[in-house]
């Protein structure tokens, strides 16, 4: 949910933000306002497909504030989309939004887009430094309110409903918190505190003396928000008056004053919504009445289905029962429900289920170009197939005519708009692997069978990953794939730009740690591709050397009127993250047989690009390669084994 403009109501009307020291207590954070405001307002490059390694940097850096100031997080994510569509017009909207601004870069404008691996990149670093976290069925909204309740701690968000929520201990809005600790006067180490501020509704019921909280949950209702547009009420507020005490308030903000003023003034606030009702149209009356009534519900109801208090103190041996089912009626597995929860499996498997319907959202793009994610149709065809294998069986007698019954909708940009697709399943016998399986068949599944469906599902031979270090084989796989089935075609310098992308950032991110070798020989007689024991015997001055001349290209890229941004380079990399995203969930649903990719250390946006840039410019950009990763050093000569790998297989194709 969310009311328009009423966090900057809050933000400006005096009294209701005050000054907080954040510190010696649990507080409950809103997983998705956390990982947008860190990357989008934390000013992290992403015109060019993101810098994982800084964000993931960034969060670790702001739990470890947590961490000397006492706060012990608990992050809650938002579930599946809601099966009454009532937020699907907002988040179509977004979308629209987003296809805009990602053309606005090709004309020199900012990219406000959230690059696509950031939450994925967020979760691996929860589950690093051992944040307790979880996902909910659906909004969580409530579930986070009422947890904060229950913990006796405040909510740490960036989401106006939150100003809607009776919660005890109060709200802080994250663009109020100032992630650098200060110290108490005694300079303790257990004086120290995040400087902060913190909104309770009591502030807003002091300000207009009269209200109640029920009536600000009608508040939320009037003004608009996912239940009620903003103008069923219009003309109400338009008959209302501004009190004679406040000549001189902005215009944007007065409806707030006098809808807060006029339910204060009520004589019976219990019958508030009577008395809204009174202004409604007979014809239309019962059906406003009823969103007012879901509206306020949805604020005010102190109860939830799943319970988190019982999750996060007993998250090994509890499991909640869903209310979620398949879009045909079907039960969902328990191990399917548990891994979400969890966030070991993504909220995108639980829409494809219970909805039939996703949101393949835009990222920086060529909008002249097909969709990043039309790369990645065949595999998700076959992560729809294993999906919706079981839910497709439960059609029954249901009406023929509902596509959404038999296909996944998919809203995909097409051009500069968002489009719905039909998609079907993939459920045709796979050659090798047998027959593709459902979710009730996959915990039956052993290992090597996983693995060669997930290969045959890239349409691989799993036998060349055979030398390849488990570390670079879903990562590669991908590069494989991406390569041949990319639209517009990427070059061969997007590849390479790949490979060395890791090398640079596995050095990077090395430095000063102690590595192992594992290099060895395989049956065949050649090396194991593996680039960590590459890093282990090179000479500390052939890294250095390496690290030098790679950091050259780890810089925001330089733009004017003779070198303009080329938004075709982007586009290809945001082709391969539709790939990589799409491969990694098919590897979690079908029990992760190949170890999993985690972005910061294989993609970094901005140095692709530069990279790439300058290899499409030289002549002979293999001798160019050789200077920069030191000719004859072992990464180099791991480089080389990649590069064949890569392209010598798809040449042979």
């Amino acid at each position: 949910m969310g009311v328009k403009g009423l966090t900057s109501f809050v933000e400006h009307h005096p009294g209701l933000l005050i000054s907080h020291k954040l510190c010696n207590t649990k507080v409950i954070v809103d997983g998705s306002s956390l990982y947008h405001t860190v990357y989008l307002d934390g000013k992290i490059e992403r015109k060019y497909g993101g810098e994982y390694d800084v964000f993931a940097s960034r969060i670790r850096q702001l739990f470890q504030f947590f961490f000397y100031c006492r706060i012990q997080p608990y992050v809650v994510f938002d579930g599946a989309d809601s099966g009454d569509d009532r937020k699907l017009p907002t988040i179509i909207g977004r979308e629209r939004d987003k296809i805009t601004r990602s053309y606005k870069v090709s004309k020199g404008g900012d990219a406000h887009i959230i690059p696509l691996l950031v939450y994925d990149t967020f979760v691996l670093v929860l589950n690093e430094l051992g944040i307790q976290h979880v996902t909910c069925d659906q909004e969580a909204d409530r579930e986070i309110a009422l947890l904060a309740n229950q913990y006796s701690c405040p909510v740490l968000a960036l989401d106006s409903d939150y100003c809607i929520f009776n919660i005890t201990f109060g709200y802080i809005p994250l663009n109020h918190v100032k992630f650098n600790f200060k110290m108490g006067p005694h300079r303790r180490p257990r004086s120290r505190f995040l400087q902060c501020k913190l909104y309770r509704v009591d502030h807003l019921l002091n300000s207009f003396t009269g209200l109640t909280v029920g009536n600000v949950a009608l508040a939320a209702s009037v003004l608009g928000n996912d239940f009620i547009d903003s103008g069923e009420f219009k003309s109400f507020l338009s008959k209302l008056k501004m009190p004679k005490t406040i000549q001189r308030y902005p215009i944007k903000f007065q409806n707030f004053i006098k809808l807060f003023n006029w339910l204060a003034s009520l004589n019976d606030p219990e019958n508030a919504e009577d008395k809204l009702m009174d202004f409604c149209s007979g014809n239309h009356q019962v059906e406003i009445r009823e969103k007012v009534r879901l509206s306020v519900e949805g604020y005010t109801v102190q109860t939830c289905n799943f319970d988190l208090l019982e999750f996060f103190e007993n998250r090994q041996g509890f499991y909640a029962p869903t209310y979620l089912k398949g879009y045909n009626g079907t039960e969902l597995p328990e191990w399917l429900v548990s891994k979400v929860r969890r966030a070991e499996l993504p909220v995108f498997i639980m829409n494809i289920i219970t909805l039939h319907r996703v949101i393949l959202v835009c990222q920086v793009e060529h909008t002249s170009s097909p969709s990043a994610w039309t790369c990645s149709d065949k595999l998700r065809e076959v992560l729809y197939g294993i999906i919706l294998k079981d839910d497709l069986k439960a059609i029954g007698d249901k009406d023929p005519e509902n596509e959404r019954v038999k296909f996944v909708h998919e809203y995909k940009r097409a051009g500069r708009v968002s489009v719905l697709f039909y998609t079907p399943p993939c459920l045709q016998l796979l050659t090798q692997s047998g027959r593709l399986p459902g979710l009730t068949e996959l915990p039956r599944m052993g290992k090597h069978e996983r693995i060669a469906l997930f290969f045959e599902s890239l349409g691989l031979e799993g036998s060349i990953f055979s030398s390849m270090s488990p570390t670079l084989v879903l990562y590669i796989a991908c590069t494989m794939f991406w390569k041949r089935e990319s639209n517009p075609k990427v070059a061969d310098s997007h590849v390479k730009s790949l490979l060395v992308c890791m090398i640079y950032l596995l050095v990077q991110q090395s430095t000063g740690k102690e590595t192992h070798a594992s290099a060895k020989r395989s049956a065949d007689g050649g090396y194991q591709v593996d680039l960590e024991a590459s890093l282990s015997i090179s000479s500390g001055q052939q890294l250095q050397m390496l690290k030098n001349t790679l950091e050259l290209f780890d810089t925001p890229p330089f733009h004017d009127e003779k070198r303009v941004i080329d938004c075709e380079i982007i586009h290809g990399f945001s082709q391969f993250q539709t790939c990589l995203l799409v491969a990694k969930y098919l590897n979690k649903v079908i029990g992760r047989p190949v170890l999993d990719a985690n972005p910061e250390r294989f993609f970094k946006g901005s140095f692709l690009y530069n990279l790439c840039r300058h290899l499409m410019l030289k002549p002979l950009p293999h001798l160019f390669l050789s200077e920069i990763l030191v000719k004859g050093s072992p990464l180099h000569r791991c480089y080389q084994r990649l590069e064949e790998l890569v392209l010598g297989n798809l040449s042979a194709d």
